[in-house]
Formats: structure tokens, C-alpha cells, sequence
């Protein structure tokens, strides 16, 4: 392969022979040093002019290596900003859904009558589990409070689906507990006695200071005693991945689902004591009345 000097070399060399043969056609007196000179110099011009392409293309590995590693270092830099930035919008993101959430339980309560929800939680504790709690706040069956009501996986799962059939469902933050009630299929009779003993599920979990009694037998004497209206109810030992459970499945006195006259109605009930820490322990019920009772159980 020719080299850029030696290329420009020849080309000079023809470019002193052209200009010599067209003197000597045209007839004019050709200085013969005068030319060597000429051709002398261009080929000088031309090595020098070779030299400063030979260095040109010398370096040029180098800058191509500089610019690459130029570029790499950009693209470095780039990565980084956003592997630093990604976190800030995953953040902004959660952000966006609290704040939905939020504003969603505000309308909730918004809609839903204060007092109409702590009497459903009151009177429900007192006729169906024999017992009395304090309200801290009641209201609507919210995000924050469904969190507080700790349930095994069977009774979140009643819960849930029940609050999205019955016609009215309410939450509660308690002293010591949290608790949910939902009623109404199809009908709600307007009388709160009627419309818990008809077709009703209320879902109660109660904090202990205690840890998890270490027999299934004391561990169901401390429901009973903390739910006492039970008491009565036949219970069967039911699988549950810690703790203790139990379950009841029967008729009740209540009144029917569809005429809410008085009479029995069915009745499923899910029982447990599990563990929640070093020594303590949560005391949990589920109870399904009429056309809720087949949710704890499905």
C-alpha cells in the first residue's frame, strides 16, 4: 500500500514534468535549474507536508482511545443518576399511594355516620360475644383499621369477602384491639339487634400481655373467658400454622335472613390464640351469621 507521503511525491514529480514538457512544446527557453529547484522544493513541501500527516495518524489511536473512555465515563455517569434517582421515585410513588389511601378513608368516613358505626361495634360485642369494649374510633372498614384486626389467613379471608357483599360494614380501633362488623343481604331491617342475628360477620382481635398458653386446652379457656358468650358453642380443634384455633359450625337463635323474623339461624364461628412476639399473644374471633356464616368457612 502507497504511504500518504509517497503518493504526494509522485504526484509533485509529474506535476515538474508536465509544466517541463509544456515549456518545451510551446517553444519558450527552459531553465533547467530553475526547474530542479522547483521540483526540489516541492518535494521538501511534500515530505514535510508527509511528516505532518504520518504524526496526524500516529496520535489518532490515542484520541480515539481518549474519547471512548471519554464516552464510557459519561455513560457511567449517567447510570449512575438514575440508579441514585430510581429509589427518590419508587419513594414518590408510595407517597402518591398513602395519600390516595388517605384521602379514600376520609371520604369513607365522611359517608359514614360515627356513631351509627360504634353502636354496630358495641351492641354486636355485647349480644354475640359476651363481652364489652372501649371504641377509640370508629367509623368505615378502613385500610388502617383491617390492618389492626389480626385474624388467621381463614378469617382475613371471611373478612375481606364479606365486606364487599354486605350492605353496611364498619371498623373500629378498641382498647386493646381492633374490630370489624359487616350486615345486611339484601335487606337491612333498620334495628340493630335484628339486622347482627340475621345475616351478620364480625371479625374481633384482642391484644394479650401474655404469651401463648402451652396446652391447647388453656389456650381455649382463655378465648372463652375473653369471648364468654361462646361458651356454650360445641368447638372442634381447627389446623392453623401457629397457635391454637377452633371452630363451630351450627344453628343459633337469631332471626331468619329472609323474613328477619325470630327463629334459628345458621351460625360459623373460628376461635384461635396465637403468638405475637416474646411473650404475648393475640385472642381472635370470627362469627358468621345466616347468609354469612358459609365465609368462614367456605
Amino acid at each position: 500500500m502507497r504511504t500518504p507521503r509517497r503518493i504526494a511525491a509522485l504526484g509533485l514529480a509529474g506535476l515538474a514534468f508536465f509544466t517541463l514538457a509544456v515549456s518545451c512544446q510551446s517553444g519558450l527557453p527552459v531553465d533547467v535549474n530553475a526547474v530542479g529547484s522547483t521540483a526540489e522544493a516541492l518535494a521538501q513541501t511534500a515530505q514535510a507536508g508527509g511528516q505532518q500527516a504520518g504524526t496526524a495518524l500516529a496520535h489518532l489511536p490515542a484520541t480515539v482511545t481518549a474519547l471512548a473512555a471519554t464516552a464510557q465515563a459519561v455513560a457511567g455517569t449517567v447510570v449512575a443518576n438514575v440508579t441514585e434517582l430510581a429509589p427518590t421515585a419508587e419513594a414518590l410513588v408510595t407517597q402518591a399511594g398513602e395519600a390516595a389511601e388517605t384521602a379514600e378513608a376520609f371520604a369513607t368516613n365522611a359517608q359514614v355516620d360515627q356513631a351509627t358505626a360504634q353502636a354496630a361495634i358495641e351492641q354486636y360485642a355485647q349480644q354475640v360475644l359476651g363481652t364489652t369494649v372501649t371504641v377509640l374510633r370508629a367509623g368505615g372498614l378502613e385500610a388502617d383499621i383491617q390492618r389492626q384486626i389480626k385474624l388467621p389467613q381463614d378469617g382475613d379471608q371471611a373478612q375481606a369477602a364479606t365486606a364487599g357483599l354486605a350492605l353496611q360494614s364498619y371498623g373500629a380501633l378498641l382498647d386493646g384491639g381492633a374490630a370489624s362488623v359487616s350486615y345486611g343481604s339484601g335487606v337491612v331491617a333498620g334495628d340493630l339487634t335484628v339486622d347482627i342475628n340475621s345475616s351478620s360477620l364480625g371479625a374481633f382481635s384482642f391484644d394479650s400481655a401474655a404469651a401463648t398458653p402451652s396446652t391447647a386446652a388453656d389456650a381455649l379457656a382463655l378465648a372463652l373467658q375473653t369471648f364468654p358468650a361462646l361458651a356454650d358453642r360445641d368447638f372442634s380443634p381447627y389446623p392453623v400454622q401457629v397457635g391454637y384455633a377452633w371452630k363451630f359450625i351450627g344453628d343459633v337463635p337469631g332471626f331468619d335472613p329472609k323474613t328477619l323474623q325470630a327463629g334459628l339461624t345458621g351460625e360459623a364461628v373460628l376461635l384461635a390464640v396465637t403468638p405475637a412476639g416474646f411473650k404475648r399473644s393475640v385472642i381472635s374471633v370470627v362469627v358468621g351469621k345466616g347468609d354469612f356464616a358459609a365465609q368462614v368457612f367456605p
